[in-house]
C-alpha cells in the first residue's frame, strides 16, 4: 500500500471518530442543554445522569481556564461562553443585558454581529457594544482564517517579496468556495480551495510549520475551545495540569518516593499508600468503629490484628518479607513497621537494587494483605510458600515490562532472574 492511500485511510477513520463524537456532542446539547449554553443550564434540572448532574455541579472550577475563540461565532453563546477580554457577559450584566442589548438568552456571537450598534447611558453595555465591533470590522468566518493563513504562508516561504495577502484573499473569497459547514471537508487533503489539496500545493511541512494538524477538518479551524492555565494557553487539555492549580498544595511527604517510584505497580503503590495512612481496615480499626468482632490475626492466630503486626511482626509475613529479600542478597532486613519506612530509603546505593527493593516491598503488602483477605472473606488459605512464589511472579514480570519498554531497566530485571 503507498503512502498516499494510507493517508487517506487514515483520514477516512479519523473523519469516523469525528463523526461520532461529533455526534454525541450533538446529542448533549439536543436532549440537556437544548437552545441555551453548557454554562447556562440549571443544576437542578431534572434530566440527565448522576455523572451530568455532577459536571453541572463543579462547573465553576472549569470556568477560570476556559476560554473560546471567534471565528464566526455560530457557536459561541453571547452571554455565558468566555470569548472577550470582558470575560462572560452575563456575569457583567446580569439578566437586565437581555433587554439593554436586545439580545435572547440564547443568543451566539454571530447573531450579534448582525445587530446595529446602540449608545448606552450604562458604560460596560458600551465596552460590549465594542467587543462586538471588533469582531465585525476583523470580519472573518472559518474559511476566511483559513485561507489568510493560507497565502500568508505561501508568501513568506515562496515568494519572499512585497505581495499584498488580503488582495489575493479578497479574489479566493469571492470564488464562493462551498465547504458546507466543513466538518466533513479535510483541511489538507480534500480540494475546497482553488489551490487543489494544499497538502501537494504547500508541501508535507505545512501542518507543522502553520501549527495545523494534518487530520484536521475546515471546521477545526472556526470557533475553538482554548484551555488557560496559569495565564497560558495550552495546546490541549491536562487533567494533570489543572488539578495542580485547584487542588490545595503541602509539602511532599518525607514518605513519597517510597510509594510513587518509576517501577511501580499502580496498584501496591495504591495499596501501600492507605497502609502508609493506616487507612485500611484490619481488624483493630474495625474493632474501634464499634464493630464486635474478634481481633486475632487470621495469618498466625496468636495475637491482634494490626497494620503494624500484618507488616511485619507476624510469623507469616515475616516469613515471606524475609525470603523476597534474600533474592537481593538482603539477609536481615528490619520488621518494625516504623524501622522499615526509615530503612527502605537507605537499603542500597545502588539505583537498580533500591528499586527492587521498593517493589519487593509494596508487592508483599499487597499480597499479604490478599491472602488476609482470602481466609477472611473466603475461608482460603495459602501457604507461605506460594505467598513468596507470587511476589517473584508478579515483580519479575513487572521488570520484564519495564526492561521492554526501556533498556536501561535490564538490571532491574536482573535483580529478578
Amino acid at each position: 500500500m503507498d503512502s498516499g492511500q494510507s493517508s487517506v485511510n487514515a483520514g477516512q477513520l479519523v473523519l469516523l471518530v469525528n463523526t461520532q463524537l461529533k455526534g454525541e456532542k450533538q446529542w448533549i446539547h439536543r436532549s440537556l442543554i437544548h437552545k441555551g449554553s453548557f454554562w447556562s443550564v440549571k443544576e437542578t434540572q431534572s434530566g440527565g445522569s448522576w455523572m451530568w448532574r455532577k459536571i453541572l455541579k463543579y462547573r465553576d472550577l472549569a470556568k477560570p481556564f476556559h476560554r473560546v475563540e471567534v471565528f464566526d461565532g455560530e457557536t459561541i453563546s453571547f452571554w455565558f461562553d468566555y470569548w472577550s477580554p470582558l470575560g462572560r457577559l452575563y456575569e457583567i450584566t446580569g439578566p437586565r443585558g437581555y433587554i439593554d442589548l436586545e439580545l435572547q438568552s440564547d443568543a451566539t456571537v454571530a447573531s450579534a454581529l448582525t445587530r446595529n450598534r446602540r449608545r448606552h447611558w450604562i458604560e460596560n453595555l458600551n465596552k460590549i457594544e465594542e467587543e462586538v465591533q471588533k469582531i465585525v470590522r476583523v470580519g472573518r468566518s472559518g474559511a476566511d482564517a483559513a485561507l489568510y493563513h493560507i497565502w500568508r504562508e505561501l508568501n513568506c516561504r515562496r515568494h519572499e517579496e512585497a505581495a499584498s495577502p488580503t488582495t489575493r484573499l479578497l479574489k479566493l473569497i469571492d470564488k464562493n468556495i462551498l465547504i458546507g459547514n466543513g466538518e466533513d471537508t479535510f483541511f489538507w487533503w480534500d480540494p475546497w480551495t482553488p489551490f487543489g489539496p494544499l497538502i501537494h500545493y504547500i508541501g508535507c511541512d505545512g501542518p507543522t510549520s502553520m501549527g495545523i494538524p494534518l487530520f484536521s477538518t475546515v471546521s477545526d479551524l472556526c470557533d475553538q475551545t482554548v484551555w488557560i492555565i496559569d495565564g497560558v494557553t495550552q495546546d490541549s487539555f491536562s487533567s494533570r495540569q489543572v488539578w495542580n492549580c485547584i487542588r490545595e498544595t503541602k509539602a511532599e511527604v518525607s514518605w513519597a518516593q517510597l510509594l510513587w517510584h518509576k517501577a511501580r505497580t499502580p496498584k501496591h503503590a495504591f495499596s501501600a499508600w492507605l497502609f502508609v495512612l493506616n487507612r485500611n481496615p484490619t481488624l483493630d480499626r474495625v474493632t474501634s468503629w464499634g464493630c464486635d468482632v474478634e481481633q486475632t490475626c487470621l495469618l498466625c492466630g496468636t495475637s491482634d490484628e494490626s497494620r503494624d503486626h500484618l507488616f511485619f511482626a507476624c510469623p507469616f509475613s515475616l516469613q515471606v518479607w524475609q525470603e523476597v529479600l534474600l533474592k537481593l542478597s538482603i539477609s536481615s532486613p528490619p520488621s518494625q513497621w516504623d524501622a522499615v519506612l526509615q530503612w527502605l530509603p537507605v537499603a542500597s546505593l545502588n539505583r537498580d537494587r533500591s528499586l527492587a527493593v521498593l517493589q519487593a516491598w509494596q508487592t508483599c503488602l499487597y499480597e499479604i494483605w490478599a491472602e488476609r483477605n482470602r481466609r477472611y472473606h473466603l475461608g482460603v488459605t495459602f501457604p507461605a510458600r506460594k505467598i513468596i512464589c507470587l511476589v517473584f511472579s508478579v515483580v519479575h514480570d513487572r521488570a520484564l515490562s519495564l526492561a521492554l519498554q526501556n533498556p536501561s531497566r535490564q538490571n532491574l530485571l536482573s535483580c529478578w532472574s
